[in-house]
């Protein structure tokens, strides 16, 4: 079995008014401002687990943000965030995999300032704790993702992938339009793979 994830850190984002200021200063160039590895926010998964039963498939494990300073602040000083997981299985076959199944949870971040904590929510779950990081682990560890399958499985190989993106989401559409070329992520993201055999 060959468990692998793999973080792409890049530098953390300038936060969108910066942007906005700068589109208005006019023919200057958008870049993110010098970082180290060591300050860049990053998603990480350990203690993950898998349980397969005839048409279903759950994915346990716990999340934790490094360096999470950044993405703190942005959240404290009024942005909303998204975290997409997204779950997928693919049989493996010798000239091309083929996809069993599929999908995706979004978990929604913001900061309450009236309660000062942070909240964390996806369909009717929802957790609210004064911490950021305890709350990331708790309601990633109380939500384990599931994927339905279509059937049992046959004998062979397959391949599990998780990819995580945590983005900002209450960008203004003209923004976004503007700046299509532009990634709204706030830490690097991550992709998990484990391959088992039935």
């Amino acid at each position: 079995m060959l468990n692998r994830q793999t973080p792409l850190c890049r530098p953390p984002l300038p936060l969108v008014l910066g942007l906005f200021l700068v589109l208005l200063a006019g023919g200057l160039c958008l870049a993110a401002g010098p970082s180290s590895a060591a300050q860049t926010p990053c998603l990480t998964l350990t203690d993950v687990s898998m349980e397969l039963e005839s048409r279903l498939l759950r994915l346990r494990s716990s999340l934790a943000l490094e360096n999470p300073t950044p993405v703190r602040q942005q959240l404290q000083d009024g942005a909303q965030m998204g975290l997409t997981c997204t779950l997928s299985l693919e049989r493996v076959n010798t000239f091309r995999n083929s996809e069993v199944a599929s999908t995706t949870r979004l978990f929604m971040l913001r900061h309450d300032p009236l309660t000062r904590e942070f909240v964390m929510s996806s369909g009717s779950d929802k957790f609210q704790l004064r911490y950021l990081t305890p709350l990331l682990e708790q309601g990633w560890k109380d939500t384990p993702l599931e994927l339905s399958l279509p059937g049992p499985l046959e004998p062979g190989e397959y391949r599990l992938s998780l990819h995580l993106t945590l983005e900002l989401t209450d960008i203004p559409p003209w923004m976004a339009k503007t700046l299509f070329f532009w990634s709204w992520e706030v830490a690097s993201p991550l992709t998990y793979t484990q391959t088992f055999h039935i």
